[in-house]
């Protein structure tokens, strides 16, 4: 890229209007999501030390096989990005579907690696009793997670951002997370006492219950715009 120092110190004020206007609400959304995650994380440190040690490993482990389906999320964002930049809106529509498809495969495979070395984990994770068969009950749930997750981590955090709609995730997010997540982890945890495990799938609900809103917002197309400007 031609550029330097002395082309920074000039940047032209519509450039600094449309990158707040668009990344901004990208970091409002982290923001809430983090410490809606950071709660969540308090009511699962009030479960006890099996269903905390159990988390830690299942966590991380579903983390480490969605690694795949983060990169997409970022790629998919910058070849999208080149494809509306340069006006190829059609290509970009074909593209935005043919991730959206490769997105759940992804999950799915990451699932199924989840669910392949279910017994592994178990047996070399270096619990025993109640912190093992939490952490066993636990995968299957992680594995059907990391589908919701690649969906939502393509489309809210790649697809749509590509095109400038970034609002959608901070309403998304704060609505999920907010009104339904933690409301409903919190009764099922201090006020019910329901099982851990019941409690688990609460504390993971927040991506299944986006997935909905995410594939409609990807049908209404309202992300397929055209973020350059000529002068």
């Amino acid at each position: 890229v031609p550029i330097s120092p002395a082309d920074l110190r000039h940047i032209p004020s519509w450039v600094v209007r449309d990158f707040v206007h668009y990344t901004l609400p990208v970091h409002a959304n982290q923001m809430i999501y983090g410490l809606a995650m950071a709660l969540l994380t308090a009511i699962m440190g009030h479960m006890g030390s099996d269903m905390v040690s159990a988390n830690a490993i299942a966590s991380n482990l579903r983390e480490l096989v969605s690694v795949a389906c983060y990169a997409l999320s970022t790629a998919g964002a910058i070849l999208l990005g080149q494809e509306m930049g340069a006006g190829r809106l059609d290509t970009a529509k074909m593209l935005g579907k043919a991730l959206e498809l490769l997105s759940l495969m992804l999950g799915a495979a990451a699932g199924a690696l989840l669910m392949l070395i279910r017994g592994l984990i178990v047996r070399f994770s270096g619990l025993d009793g109640e912190a093992a068969v939490l952490l066993e009950m636990m995968i299957p749930i992680c594995a059907i997670y990391c589908i919701g997750r690649s969906y939502n981590a393509t489309t809210i955090s790649g697809i749509f951002c590509s095109g400038g709609d970034t609002r959608f995730g901070v309403i998304l997010d704060t609505i999920t997370m907010w009104l339904i997540v933690l409301p409903l982890s919190y009764a099922a945890a201090f006020v019910f006492k329901w099982p851990a495990l019941v409690i688990y799938m609460f504390l993971n609900l927040d991506e299944f219950v986006k997935m909905i809103p995410s594939a409609l917002r990807m049908r209404q197309y309202k992300w397929l715009k055209n973020l350059t400007r000529s002068e």
